[in-house]
Order: structure tokens, then C-alpha cells, then sequence
């Protein structure tokens, strides 16, 4: 799914950058060669706000589905030119011809629409392979986005602006690099569950039912990116370790739900057995291990009907399902072990509230714990008045009195 619409995205930059000759010697002969190089200097935004409204739904796949969004995208701000006391570099060694500016994007194939303004002026916009060093092993890596060649004053102190607009298609999460001096983000959207991760959480956020709305506010401080980077060589993207994300978390997802109930499976199968032990303690009925054991079994069972019908029927009708059958086979059960159809009915029926109990523990995540340990003490409570006149030491009766012992002396 998310190959077809669009992957996670990571928004990186965007980046002025100025391609500039710079001197090399080579070695090899009796005199070494002076030659140039090509190297590039990566100027990071002074100001860069980014708002981000978010639209999302659920796609559907066979029995798979993610969340997906469309992403209306707005990046604005300014760069600064530097002077050649700041950067070390020559004006006259600088391609000012060949300046552009780069923006990182993840999986460019989300792309639905981009615009970018430079100094109020429409810029022509081209798909970008770009390339910098990996994380780890400082091997090349490509960086794909969007490329588009800038003019210059060529005057240090210049400021110019920009805006970038994006129509982005992406799946789970949209994620930001705070690559200015001064980074605003303000990102809103429809889901009701977000996760913020990265490195920086927001400094305000809002969530409710109809959708959540969060800002950051970073400086460079916090991020200590510079304001210039010399990169050489292939390198013309820098590497920004950083990140700001807002994930799209299913707090009440199939998997998730179906994973918590086998999480009571085994409260479940004692809380059975405790009710079967009851019965027999106060009938006088013995019930052999391998009985408690094929009730037992029908219990697990009862997971695994669970999460292979969830797939294609959904949760609710899958859980309704698979609790009837159960019920059913327990409770059939249970009659032709002790042999009363009260109690029998009486098993089907507290196994009938331990299901309803588990599916509303399952739908109130924050209140879960607490509903959980409350069913543990009402279990406990019930099982101490139950069998509070339950002989547990049969034989512990008064001694027979002698024939003909007339009492006590």
C-alpha cells in the first residue's frame, strides 16, 4: 500500500548551495601539479517556518490496511549570502552561475504537486539526486527531492526568500529536519492518535476527536547545526542526524487489540478454572485434570479463531464469533460433567461476562489496568464467599465416642 501511494516521508533542508573551485596539488612527479577541485558550499536557512496540514484515510488491501495522508505543504524563509570572511572561500572561486537550492524528500514518488518562489519570482522545478555520506560507514548515499537553480547578488549580507509548496502523498509518519538557524513547524491533521517522536517533542499540542495540532519552536542551540558547510567532492548534501516527527499511531488497531486479549488468556483460563473448582468443592463433584485441561484448551482456542477471522471479518464480529463457539463448548461441556444443567449454565454464563468484560477492557486503553485489577478482586471476593463453608479438611470431624462411654469424666 504505502508503495503505491506513498512511504513514510522525511522532509531534509532546504539548502542553498554554491558549487566553488577550490586549489588541490598532486602528487606524483618531481614538482607537484596544482590543480582544482570541485566542492560545494551548503548554507543552512536563517529563518525557516514550515506548516503542514494533513488529511488522512485508511487503504485497504486484502485483508492488510495502513493509514495514509495527503499532506498540503508550505516552507518559507530566507537565506543569507556570506562573505568570504565567514566561509573561507573566494568570491571569484565561487560557480554563481550554477547556485541552486535542494530539498530532501524521502520518497519523491508522493510528490502530487511542487512550487517554489525565489524572491517572490516562480523558480523552475527539477527532480534532484543528490549525494552525501551514510550515517555509519561514510560511504556514499543518494538523496532524492527537489532541485532548482537560484540567482544570486553576489554580495555578502544579501538576504533572499523563498517559499516551497508541496502536495506530499505519504503513509505513517511526516517527519521535518530543523535545518534553520530558526525553525518554526506547525503540523495539523485529522487523526485522532498521533505519536510525536524525534528529537524534539512540541512545545504546544492539542488532540481531541477530530484531529490533533502541534508547533516546534527550535533554535540553533539546540541543534547546533551551522550556518555553512564545506562539503567535497560528490558530497553536495549535508547530513542533518536530527529530526521532528509526527507518527499516525492506531491506538485501537487489529493487531494491537488481538495482541492485548492473548494477554489475558492466561487470567482467562484461571478464572475458568476457579469457577469449575468451585462447583466441584461445593457438589462434592471431582472433575479429573484432563477435563480442566480440554476446557482449558477450548479457551486458547478461542484466540486463535480470534485473530484468523479478525483479518476478514473484522474485530468486533470476529471476537462475537469465536466467544460464541467457546461459550458453546464449555457450556456443553461443563453438562456433561457435572452433570446439572443449572451449573452448567452457570459456567456458560460467567464465561459470557468474562468476554464481555475482556472486549471492554480492549476498548478502554487508559482504563484498562485498573478495570483489570477490579475483575481480579470481584474474582477473588466471590471465589472467599463461595467457599467460605466448604469442609476443606474432610476428615476433620469429632472423635466417635466409645460404645458405652457415658461422656466425659
Amino acid at each position: 500500500i504505502a508503495r503505491g501511494w506513498g512511504q513514510s516521508q522525511q522532509l531534509e533542508g532546504p539548502y542553498l548551495v554554491l558549487p566553488y573551485l577550490a586549489p588541490a596539488r598532486v602528487a606524483g612527479t618531481e614538482h607537484n601539479i596544482e590543480n582544482q577541485v570541485r566542492k560545494h558550499l551548503v548554507i543552512s536557512p536563517e529563518q525557516l517556518d514550515i506548516t503542514a496540514d494533513l488529511s488522512s484515510q485508511i487503504k485497504e488491501r486484502s485483508i492488510y490496511n495502513t493509514p495514509v495522508y495527503l499532506a498540503d505543504i508550505s516552507i518559507t524563509g530566507h537565506f543569507t549570502e556570506p562573505g568570504h570572511t565567514v566561509t573561507g572561500v573566494a568570491t571569484e572561486d565561487i560557480l554563481w552561475q550554477e547556485a541552486h537550492i535542494v530539498t530532501g524528500i524521502f520518497d519523491p514518488r508522493g510528490v502530487r504537486k511542487a512550487k517554489i518562489l525565489w524572491n517572490d519570482k516562480e523558480s523552475t522545478v527539477s527532480p534532484n539526486v543528490t549525494v552525501r555520506r551514510k550515517k555509519h560507514d561514510g560511504t556514499p548515499g543518494k538523496v532524492s527531492g527537489l532541485h532548482s537553480k537560484v540567482s544570486l547578488k553576489q554580495e555578502a549580507g544579501t538576504r533572499h526568500n523563498f517559499q516551497i509548496s508541496l502536495l506530499l502523498a505519504g503513509s505513517n509518519f511526516l517527519g521535518f529536519d530543523p535545518a534553520g538557524r530558526h525553525n518554526n513547524v506547525s503540523v495539523t491533521a485529522d487523526w485522532p492518535t498521533p505519536s510525536f517522536k524525534g528529537d524534539f517533542l512540541p512545545v504546544d499540542h492539542t488532540i481531541d476527536q477530530s484531529g490533533f495540532s502541534a508547533s516546534w519552536d527550535i533554535q540553533h542551540l539546540a541543534t547546533g547545526i551551522p550556518r555553512h558547510r564545506l562539503l567535497g567532492g560528490l558530497y553536495t548534501f549535508p547530513r542533518n542526524e536530527q529530526s521532528i516527527e509526527a507518527h499516525f499511531f492506531e491506538a485501537q488497531s487489529l493487531y494491537r487489540q488481538v495482541d492485548r486479549a492473548t494477554k489475558y488468556g492466561l487470567l482467562f483460563i484461571a478464572l475458568t478454572f476457579l469457577t469449575l473448582f468451585i462447583f466441584e468443592a461445593s457438589m462434592g463433584q471431582r472433575i479429573h485434570f484432563v477435563q480442566y485441561l480440554l476446557v482449558g484448551t477450548a479457551l486458547a482456542l478461542f484466540f486463535l479463531i480470534l485473530i484468523a477471522y479478525a483479518e476478514h471479518l473484522g474485530f468486533g464480529r470476529a471476537y462475537i464469533m469465536s466467544s460464541g463457539i467457546v461459550v458453546g463448548m464449555n457450556a456443553a461441556y461443563s453438562l456433561s460433567i457435572l452433570k446439572n444443567v443449572r451449573y452448567a449454565a452457570l459456567v456458560g454464563a460467567i464465561q459470557l461476562v468474562l468476554f464481555g468484560m475482556l472486549y471492554v477492557l480492549l476498548n478502554t486503553e487508559d482504563t484498562g489496568l485498573m478495570s483489570g485489577s477490579l475483575l481480579l478482586a470481584i474474582a477473588l471476593a466471590a471465589t472467599m464467599y463461595f467457599t467460605r463453608n466448604v469442609p476443606w479438611y474432610r476428615d476433620d470431624k469429632p472423635d466417635p465416642v466409645p460404645e458405652g462411654a457415658t461422656g466425659t469424666p
